[in-house]
């Protein structure tokens, strides 16, 4: 793809929903070199409805902007759930590649001169891809092309790679804007993750800032997760190569008196582009159930579809739920009431986890103020207790 058709591409870009892309013969992947001498490299990520980001409309307040978010924004667990087919290098059918809908955008420019965008950072996705038009499905081509990450300040230079991505050509449907492609961090051979390989020492690192933070969150590439207070899990991948599978064996609540620990033992994905913890049916009415017996107050309707525990806080001054535990294997991952509980309306939290028929999601709110690491090579996943808006 020549540099000269990207600014016309990219002038009307909007995320889709799914997308039929035709494989290329043949793979180019050229990292030219990282910014830094010690392979680590830095880029910004910003919430989607955060002051920083150009979908920011300063007129709506916060509860307006929850409100508008269709349900694929807060959790695309059921795309992740009804993607039946994936791409696959080696064949050269078209494959059905369902892009997941998230909050968090990082910057990144393609061709040569550079044209930027903005794309949702993903590890629930794998390839690197564009579209045009307002849509909800696209057929297209996958080509290779210049891609750069611009750092986060000016002095630092920005990374460069040859990549392969993928660019709509035909679309039918209608979504809102949430951003204007996707970055693929998944564990599948066309992530960025992956394209990057050994230059990157196949790791990477986030630190999530709150969803309305006026403060941008950090994505690194290269680097260890470190610390005394870090603990790592081992991740699978999965039959079809694109989620990080981590073992839960169980969830436990702060109690009045003792803990209340729920049994899960399976598999959940950790996601960076899913808003809410998704949970299997028996274990989420098991975790509702301590949770409001340990808060101990009366519970009120949800005044916005699809949330299902809310309190009124008008009175309490400072809302305090207990703290939430998931105890994956080998690390517990402590969640407090940022990552457990929003704001939906004044005065009004609701739990940020939902019950699902389908696959359990460690979705990203869960994430907020830990650094969570990735090693590829390794295979596991680490989390570190942070401060993401320092």
């Amino acid at each position: 793809m020549h540099a000269y058709n990207l600014p016309n591409i990219l002038l009307i870009l909007l995320l889709a929903s799914s997308a039929i892309l035709k494989p290329p013969n043949s793979i180019s992947v050229e990292a030219r070199k990282l910014a830094t001498s010690n392979g680590v490299f830095k880029v910004e990520l910003i919430h989607r409805d955060s002051p920083l980001s150009p979908y920011y409309n300063s007129s709506m307040t916060p509860q307006e902007r929850l409100k508008r978010a269709p349900l694929g924004y807060i959790s695309h667990g059921h795309n992740i759930q009804l993607s039946s087919t994936i791409y696959n290098l080696n064949d050269e059918k078209s494959y059905a590649l369902v892009p997941n809908g998230g909050g968090y955008l990082m910057k990144i420019a393609l061709g040569t001169p550079k044209v930027e965008f903005l794309a949702v950072a993903d590890t629930g996705s794998d390839l690197i891809w564009c579209i045009y038009g307002d849509n909800t499905q696209t057929t297209g081509v996958l080509a290779t092309e210049t891609l750069s990450l611009p750092s986060p300040d000016a002095t630092s230079p920005s990374l460069s790679s040859t990549s392969l991505f993928g660019c709509g050509m035909d679309q039918q449907g209608s979504v809102g804007t949430q951003g204007e492609g996707i970055v693929g961090l998944g564990t599948g051979p066309s992530s960025l993750i992956s394209q990057l390989g050994s230059k990157i020492n196949y790791k990477f690192s986030y630190c999530l800032a709150p969803l309305t933070s006026d403060v941008s969150s950090k994505l690194t590439f290269g680097a260890d997760v470190t610390g005394s207070e870090v603990v790592s899990t081992p991740f699978k991948i999965g039959e079809r190569p694109t989620y990080y599978l981590l073992n839960l064996d169980s969830i436990s609540v702060e109690g009045r008196d003792n803990p209340v620990q729920i049994p899960v033992r399976m598999d959940v994905i950790i996601d960076s582009g899913t808003t809410l913890t998704m949970l299997p049916s028996n274990i989420y009415i098991d975790l509702r159930a301590a949770l409001v017996n340990a808060i101990g107050l009366s519970t009120i309707p949800s005044p916005i579809e699809d949330y299902d525990l809310c309190y009124n806080t008008e009175s309490l001054g400072q809302f305090s739920p207990p703290n939430v535990a998931f105890q994956f294997q080998g690390a517990e991952v402590v969640l407090k009431t940022i990552n457990t509980f929003r704001q939906i309306e004044d005065n009004v939290s609701c739990l940020a986890m939902l019950a699902t028929d389908g696959t359990p999601i460690f979705g990203n709110i869960a994430q907020v103020n830990f650094e969570v690491g990735y090693d590829l090579q390794a295979k596991q996943v680490s989390f570190a207790p942070a401060e993401c808006t320092n």
